[in-house]
């Protein structure tokens, strides 16, 4: 289930999901060969076993006409029947234990997909199926947006109001729970609003063209999904299925300022495990960074990408994040104040709603008095 929202955020869903069915089909045929030829001696001893019996009782009742002897060879026969019988049995019972074992998982799981068929409707289509990426050279707009997520009654977001301007670095802050993900999410298109407009420039984003909106987006999250593949098809990950353009993606990495280039010995071509065994937590990030500059976005969304690391690597990210100023627009969600010091605007959200809305120097000191005073 790891990197679920980044496959969703760059449209690799259905490319990975039949590289996976692929691999899986191959090591489930690989599986039940392995059984069946495990299992082929144990069956032709099983086999002629009981072709020896059934040979020595003819023997005995057509040939030696022994009454006593075909009893004791039944009998026998019966035994040696009942000794194999049972242990095959005890397989079964504990097979069916097993598949008892598992059944929570099953109906977990039946649960997801009928959710999943439920709001399907509601979803952005395959991306292979969108139209050409929806440009955005002014501004991002939300009007009036709401959103509740399914069973409840709370609202996550309500009514809010925010506009952003091409090339700006916009910070949003809050308690845990106020909305700030919430919002991310709509605004690059990942869910639709209950009610209210998403546009960007003057295109209505829709369930329809969604994932047009999402071509133009680059993401940041605090655990960054690294894949066991080389550096490069890291790097390359948005356009996943795609031949890899290595020019781009040594610029890319130059933008991140992934500097342990050259300390790998095959270069982009390293392989860096899985979860990207063997990297620290400040180089993990850049890899996502060079990730999102990939697609040539025109929005970065860095989704408390600092909060893990320590103060030395998160400033040396803080650093990486305002040289794409200007370049990008960039949005960070943030418990670290620290991290959205050099933005032009601070969202503060409270509850759902936007509580304040302004400059650093208007927004910071009123947030961090009131928490404070919590």
């Amino acid at each position: 289930m790891y990197g679920l929202k980044e496959l969703r955020l760059y449209g690799r869903e259905k490319i990975f999901a039949d590289s996976y069915a692929a691999n899986l089909n191959k090591a489930l045929q690989a599986k039940k060969s392995f059984q069946a030829l495990g299992r082929l001696p144990v069956g032709s001893l099983e086999t002629l076993g009981f072709a020896s019996l059934i040979g020595v009782m003819l023997f005995l009742i057509f040939v030696q006409h022994a009454t006593i002897g075909t009893i004791s060879a039944i009998m026998g026969f019966m035994a040696a029947a009942a000794w194999r019988v049972l242990p095959v049995a005890n397989r079964m019972v504990d097979l069916l234990t097993e598949v008892r074992s598992y059944m929570p998982y099953i109906r977990k799981t039946a649960e997801l997909i009928q959710f999943e068929s439920e709001i399907q409707a509601q979803m952005p289509p395959s991306l292979e199926n969108t139209s050409k990426p929806i440009p955005f050279s002014r501004s991002i707009c939300m009007a009036g947006v709401s959103f509740r997520y399914p069973d409840t009654h709370t609202y996550a977001l309500e009514n809010v109001n925010l506009t952003i301007e091409s090339g700006k670095m916009i910070g949003i802050i809050g308690l845990s729970g106020s909305g700030k993900s919430t919002l991310v999410n709509i605004l690059t298109g990942l869910i639709p609003p209950e009610s209210g407009q998403l546009m960007v420039d003057d295109a209505l984003v829709t369930k329809d063209n969604a994932h047009a909106w999402l071509q133009r987006i680059g993401y940041v999250s605090q655990f960054p999904y690294i894949m066991n593949a080389s550096l490069a098809e890291n790097v390359a990950f948005s356009r996943w299925g795609e031949k890899i353009d290595e020019d781009r993606v040594l610029a890319c990495c130059r933008m991140a300022a992934l500097d342990f280039i050259d300390d790998l010995e095959n270069g982009i071509q390293t392989m860096l495990g899985e979860n990207g065994t063997g990297l620290s937590g400040g180089q993990a990030q850049r890899v996502a960074i060079a990730r999102a500059l990939y697609s040539e976005p025109d929005l970065i969304v860095f989704d408390e990408a600092t909060s893990a690391l320590d103060i030395k690597n998160e400033k040396a990210i803080y650093e990486t994040m305002l040289s794409l100023k200007k370049r990008v627009t960039v949005i960070i969600i943030a418990h670290r104040l620290s991290t959205v010091e050099g933005c032009d605007t601070i969202v503060w959200l409270n509850k759902g709603q936007i509580h304040a809305l302004g400059s650093v120097n208007d927004v910071l000191p009123l947030y961090t008095t009131t928490l404070k005073e919590k």
